[in-house]
């Protein structure tokens, strides 16, 4: 090789080089442009010049490469980068993005039609969708019964601010299965339900219905004194439950530990009270066996005041109940009669939020009388539906109380489910 190939072959290497600097350069131009792709300079060897060509083994050599020298680079490919790029927050509605692979279809001025990644689109005077550069975006249009279709693409338009004729429903459809175990209908019936009814089934007014979280038992107050008694001797569990004024126990407590030792007892001092305040007077008690793990119900206690367990008192052989609410839950009530439909259900109460609690409800409404003439059943009862914290449109029955008059509704608990 001449010293003007050399000189040859590495300008070549100059020229790669100057091509790699433009499209980075490009790459930088475009930095805030939006959809663009970058580049990348893909770089191939030139062919080679033999100078002499190999030869195998021999029985006197043992073979030689040939010798070749190459003429220089060359690029072999520009090589657009079509990762997922960043998804930025526009402050124009009719601003898109593709998430994942795909293109825009847009229309050029002589029918052509174009792809890009440049999302950015603005409504014209006809309310069409057009780049920055008057290109119409293309997509499905609708008929006149507002069907999609699909069988061709046409400019997209965003008809704001435009009027159309109303035209009244003609045809509703319900759908939904019916179950095998179902009587057979032999007559026609009006079926009242929250948003259809004709107000002939009244339909309770849940206004007045309270709905609060249960207070969690504050354990860690509690004292405990060791002497003498009758227990056996070993490590004994307590855990504490408030109790309110019509008797329906809140969340309990965790555990609180004392050992003793043979014929002795554990004076409980401090017991836990609401900390609001609330109407819970009475604390129910559980407790182990001896380095036992199960919990049982042991007694009632005023709340913020001491037990003494000496032995005198036997467990119960109740177990505790630890079923407690985690989630957002929304209620509805009802008025109810055996063996009579049930009325309309009232309005949602909630949501309430609650975390390993419970939740009370009370002072629900009184079921009215009759008419004279008749028109709805005597209800005698209220259910109690909801929600779970994993479905929050379908409601289930969880509570109820039968025979109740105004005043009995006060204070009032749902059965507590866990979900």
């Amino acid at each position: 090789m001449g010293l003007q190939s050399a000189l040859t072959t590495a300008l070549t290497g100059l020229s790669a080089a100057e091509t790699q600097i433009d499209v980075i350069g490009n790459n930088l131009a475009n930095a805030q442009t939006v959809g663009f792709k970058s580049s990348d300079a893909v770089f191939a060897t030139q062919f080679l010049q033999t100078l002499s060509l190999g030869a195998g083994p021999s029985a006197n050599n043992g073979g030689t490469n040939p010798r070749q020298i190459g003429l220089g680079v060359q690029v072999a490919e520009i090589a657009a980068n079509q990762n997922q790029g960043t998804i930025e927050i526009s402050s124009s509605s009719s601003d898109l993005a593709i998430q994942g692979d795909g293109f825009f279809q847009v229309q050029a001025a002589d029918g052509e039609k174009l792809y890009t990644r440049n999302g950015i689109f603005k409504l014209n005077s006809d309310a069409e969708l057009v780049n920055a550069t008057g290109q119409r975006l293309l997509g499905y249009g609708i008929d006149e019964q507002f069907r999609l279709q699909t069988d061709s693409l046409v400019p997209l338009s965003v008809p704001l601010g435009t009027k159309t004729v109303a035209k009244a429903t003609e045809n509703v459809s319900f759908e939904g299965t019916l179950t095998p175990e179902g009587d057979v209908a032999t007559a026609g019936q009006v079926i009242e339900s929250l948003h259809l009814g004709d107000s002939q089934v009244p339909r309770p007014d849940a206004s007045g219905v309270s709905i609060e979280s249960s207070p969690i038992a504050d354990h860690t107050s509690v004292t405990g004194t060791v002497g003498a008694g009758s227990l056996t001797a070993g490590t004994y569990q307590y855990k504490f439950a408030l109790v309110d004024a019509s008797g329906n126990e809140s969340a309990p407590s965790a555990a609180r530990a004392f050992t003793v030792g043979a014929n002795g007892n554990v004076d409980l001092g401090n017991l836990p009270q609401d900390p609001l305040g609330g109407d819970f007077p009475t604390v129910n008690i559980y407790r182990t066996g001896p380095n036992g793990t199960e919990f049982e119900y042991l007694a009632s206690a005023a709340a913020g005041g001491t037990f003494n367990d000496d032995g005198s008192t036997a467990l119960s052989g109740t177990p505790i109940n630890e079923d407690t609410l985690t989630g957002n839950y929304t209620y509805m009530v009802t008025y109810y009669s055996s063996g009579d439909p049930e009325s309309r259900p009232s309005s949602f109460l909630g949501p309430k939020s609650v975390v390993d609690g419970r939740i009370t409800l009370s002072d629900f409404p009184t079921p009215p009388t009759p008419p004279a003439g008749g028109g709805f059943p005597a209800y005698d009862s209220i259910r109690i539906y909801r929600n779970l914290a994993g479905d929050q449109n379908n409601f289930y029955l969880v509570g109820g109380a039968v025979g109740l008059v105004a005043s009995d509704f006060i204070g009032f608990q749902t059965v507590w489910l866990v979900d």
